[in-house]
């Protein structure tokens, strides 16, 4: 709206920090977003993900930027207290596996047939696990976003149905009760069909074990045997495959998720992040020197090494 209401041509310097990928996958949105930039317009891609998109799409590494968005790490350091397993009365020796998202309906328009945070595969994988491990419930918190409550209630079925009451959705939670539940899980699992690097980063600040889908700026945070798990998207048996591989690594993993609580605290951290950006807007307006961006892998490659579990033959997957 600032490009159309300012023109192509005008002089004054626009930014837009991109939160997210969705429009860069689809040939009509990015055609559309690009189309209406001119040479006083620049981008921070919030991800390395983002920025490979605009960088394939023609737009000049001097006009683009990266900074992770910034968040306030310390609203997730809520020692477990068993909150969720008393709200969900859910048994203390069980394994909870699951995540918090917001659900998504499918677009059509972008053909979607499932909705964007994959709650169908979430449940199938969770379903799995149930019969090949006693004592293992799925929690998926969250309401919808927008006023199409068809499509949760098609998830809440599926999920009675393959988890016969145990898998549950308990609907949206406020952000100290979220806070307080992460403390809880014991494996988090989050495999979009398309993401930025949402929906890991508060597990790994709560040091829970945590599976990502090989999607997006995900793997840029869940790094496979280092801080976590990567597996395929739309691979229901994959996600299967780690969940299980988690609990017969339950310690080892446990000490990945710390490494990743020390990577998000810092990749995420607002004051860090608030710097960037404010040495980005400096760059521009004053032609301060470029900020130099974070690299997750090089801070990862800064800490003490952990060895990578075994791989038992049940357990392995292929990409």
């Amino acid at each position: 709206m600032l490009r159309l209401a300012l023109g192509r041509h005008h002089p004054i310097p626009r930014i837009f920090q991109v939160p997210g990928p969705l429009h860069l996958e689809h040939w009509h949105t990015r055609s559309m977003e690009l189309a209406l930039a001119g040479e006083n317009d620049f981008w921070i891609a919030s991800s390395q993900c983002i920025a490979r998109g605009y960088e394939v799409a023609g737009i000049s590494r001097t006009r683009l930027f990266r900074s992770y968005y910034g968040m306030d790490t310390r609203l997730f350091c809520y020692p477990n207290t068993g909150y969720l397993r008393r709200r969900l009365k859910i048994p203390l020796d069980a394994f909870i596996v699951g995540n918090i998202n917001l659900i998504y309906p499918p677009k059509r328009y972008l053909g979607q047939k499932i909705g964007l945070k994959s709650h169908e595969d979430v449940i199938e994988a969770i379903s799995l696990v149930q019969q090949r491990r006693p004592n293992v419930w799925g929690v998926l918190i969250g309401g919808t976003f927008g006023n199409h409550p068809v499509y949760e209630y098609r998830l809440r079925e599926l999920a009675q149905r393959k988890g016969h009451g145990t898998i549950i959705m308990p609907g949206k939670f406020d952000p100290r009760q979220v806070a307080q539940s992460w403390p809880d899980f014991d494996c988090a699992v989050h495999v979009p069909t398309s993401e930025n690097c949402g929906g890991v980063v508060e597990p790994l600040l709560c040091g829970v074990p945590t599976i990502a889908g090989r999607i997006g700026g995900l793997p840029e945070v869940v790094h496979p045997g280092v801080t976590g798990e990567v597996v395929p998207i739309r691979r229901p048996d994959a996600l299967a495959y780690a969940i299980m591989r988690i609990m017969d690594n339950n310690e080892l993993y446990r000490r990945l998720a710390n490494r990743g609580k020390a990577l998000v605290s810092v990749m995420f951290n607002q004051r860090r992040c608030a710097a960037e950006i404010h040495g980005i807007y400096r760059h521009i307006l004053y032609g301060d020197p470029r900020p130099e961006e974070f690299d997750p892998k090089a801070y990862l490659d800064s800490l003490p090494y952990i060895c990578e579990p075994t791989v038992p033959a049940e357990n392995q997957y292929s990409a």
